[in-house]
């Protein structure tokens, strides 16, 4: 018994130093090249839609003259960078969210890519919708990997 109480004792002493030299991650650790890139890919979103939004048609203002083939290059150049983006977010452990948060804007992105591929003209309203969503999308996807930051310590 007095055995038991000895075992007992050094346990209640040993237990809590083992556990504070535990370091439990529950969140991937702040990428800079990540934020950087997914800077960089908000960027080129931004240009290509303000190409569309900034070219109305003289003969029917509300929709944009900017056709596919002429942007073909600028969607070919963004998908690559939210593949990349995508990529680079699994690469981490316990990134799900981010990964999640990507995938959303290339869903957004493949889908207004799909309608002015079959379109012959997008309504500048749509797009104008479709950017601000986005933003919004890229907005949460920064604020993420900002807080990722934060929470290791780095002052911002």
């Amino acid at each position: 018994m007095v055995r038991s109480k000895c075992v007992f004792r050094a346990f209640l002493v040993v237990a809590p130093l083992i556990l504070s030299a535990c370091h439990i991650t529950l969140i991937s650790n702040y990428d800079e090249v990540f934020d950087q890139e997914a800077t960089s890919a908000q960027k080129d979103v931004d240009s290509l839609f303000q190409k569309i939004i900034d070219n109305p048609d003289r003969l029917r203002p509300e929709f944009t003259a900017e056709t596919y083939a002429a942007d073909k290059d600028s969607y070919a150049k963004i998908r690559t960078e939210l593949d990349a983006l995508s990529v680079r977010a699994q690469a981490h452990q316990y990134n799900e969210n981010t990964v999640a948060s990507v995938g959303k804007i290339a869903h957004s992105f493949s889908v207004v890519e799909e309608e002015h591929k079959n379109k012959p003209a997008l309504h500048i309203e749509a797009a104008r919708g479709e950017l601000n969503l986005m933003n919004q999308e890229f907005v949460a996807l920064i604020k993420e990997e900002l807080l990722k930051k934060q929470s290791a310590g780095g002052a911002d």
